[in-house]
């Protein structure tokens, strides 16, 4: 893969037939890998805590910015406890 990155799993998040692996790469910056639940995968394999590599091509990324805006509205927070 063109692309690298080496950093700590921080955490697993399932969405049920989604797993998120939230990796915590230099600069206290997070990446999140999503891959279907049940594949034949080295991830699964994956611990928190771990020091892990990822790499992707770059037509398979998708990079979001955050730009410091509110996105969630009050009855969203409530939702999602925040």
């Amino acid at each position: 893969h063109p692309n690298r990155i080496s950093g700590r799993l921080d955490r697993i998040a399932y969405f049920g037939d989604l797993v998120h692996y939230h990796v915590e790469t230099s600069g206290n910056r997070e990446l999140v890998m999503q891959l279907q639940n049940g594949a034949d995968h080295e991830a699964t394999a994956w611990r928190v805590g771990q020091q892990v590599e990822l790499g992707w091509d770059e037509s398979t990324s998708l990079v979001l910015i955050d730009d410091g805006k509110d996105v969630a509205g009050e009855e969203d927070r409530h939702l999602i406890g925040g």
